[in-house]
């Protein structure tokens, strides 16, 4: 393994926000006057930032709350005045593993019109009224935790299913489902906060 296969295998952050976390370093520095010191000076006051908020190193901040935690830090150092809530890194989040359960669902031959009935009668998502993307954080877990939870069952029947009968053709095999299932949320086509209602 290279050198640099070994540093990028350190880090917790995505190879993006690794990217993005130099970039508001560099724009820190730039507002607080720090680029006018020597390199060993400046890395003093990253050191110190990181300790300030409980990390040793950079490479230890994951890629969800403490990444957006961390950001919103060199945000504040840059001169930048955010206007996100402090949960919208949460919510984006929520809100892709959502629509991407969705889309699972959906591509495994679950019924466009269960989902709806569930977005309607428990989280009272109404077409041009209240969408998804309208709930509280909690309410957006408990749709994931749903959803999650009705793609589970219905993966149970379609196996058991096609142990009775062999697939037919316009079916979703189970090993296909499987293979959806075990795919990282944000890599899922359609993996969208804007998914409001699904069908006619």
């Amino acid at each position: 393994m290279t050198t640099r296969a070994k540093l990028v295998e350190n880090w917790n952050m995505s190879s993006e926000q690794r990217t993005f976390f130099w970039r508001l370093w560099k724009n820190a520095c730039a507002w607080q006057g720090w680029n006018k010191l020597s390199a060993t000076e400046q890395n003093e006051h990253r050191h110190a930032m990181l300790a300030a908020l409980g990390f040793k190193s950079v490479r230890e901040v994951n890629s969800t709350d403490e990444f957006d935690r961390l950001k919103s830090h060199l945000l504040a150092l840059a001169g930048i005045v955010e206007n996100a809530a402090p949960d919208a890194g949460s919510r984006r989040r929520l809100l892709s593993s959502i629509g991407a359960v969705i889309v699972v669902l959906e591509t495994s031959g679950y019924s466009s019109h269960s989902i709806n009935t569930i977005l309607f009668n428990r989280f009272k998502i109404v077409r041009g009224i209240l969408s998804i993307s309208d709930l509280d954080t909690h309410q957006l877990k408990q749709l994931l935790l749903t959803l999650t939870a009705r793609l589970d069952s219905w993966n149970r029947r379609q196996s058991s299913a096609l142990q009775d009968d062999p697939p037919t053709p316009g079916t979703v095999p189970a090993e296909a489902v499987q293979t959806l299932c075990s795919t990282n949320a944000a890599d899922l086509p359609g993996a969208t906060p804007d998914l409001f209602f699904h069908g006619s």
